[in-house]
């Protein structure tokens, strides 16, 4: 699972993150399974080796999310926001098409509009010395509706 999302392409996959001792894999060893997720899979499961690290105690049991193995992944992420196409090895898409969701292009232009009209810079409340001031806000904050589904824990 890839950090950065939406997945587009993935350049070339390693099996270390040195490239000199390190198996590089072929396009045709590996898939995107959820561009939205960004997860890639190895298609032979012979190829990729589980190196996980195992607490010892009565049994022998994988710690989660605790991988001896590291990765060294080129890849390109994230939304298209203008009609651009791209030949050089930058880009490694030549999409031609917008693919940033009107929902986040909408929240960063109302908190832009926010920063630079200076209503909210997130502050909720203010101490200097005895004086203390509290900001309150009655309202939800749009850009949070806006923002709430491509909204991703890690």
């Amino acid at each position: 699972m890839l950090s950065r999302t939406p997945l587009l392409k993935v350049a070339r996959l390693f099996d270390a993150t040195d490239t000199c001792d390190a198996t590089e894999y072929c396009s045709t060893d590996f898939r995107i399974d959820d561009h939205d997720a960004g997860f890639v899979t190895l298609i032979n499961d012979t190829v990729f080796t589980w190196d996980a690290i195992y607490q010892q105690g009565i049994t022998r049991k994988p710690i989660p999310a605790a991988v001896a193995k590291t990765w060294l992944v080129e890849y390109e992420a994230g939304w298209q926001y203008a009609c651009t196409s791209s030949t050089s090895n930058d880009w490694l898409t030549t999409t031609t098409g917008r693919t940033l969701p009107e929902d986040v292009e909408r929240g960063i232009l109302l908190k832009a509009a926010e920063f630079a009209n200076g209503t909210s810079m997130g502050i909720e409340s203010l101490r200097v010395g005895p004086l203390s001031v509290n900001y309150g806000s009655e309202a939800p904050d749009p850009v949070v509706s806006l923002l709430g589904p491509y909204r991703r824990v890690d």
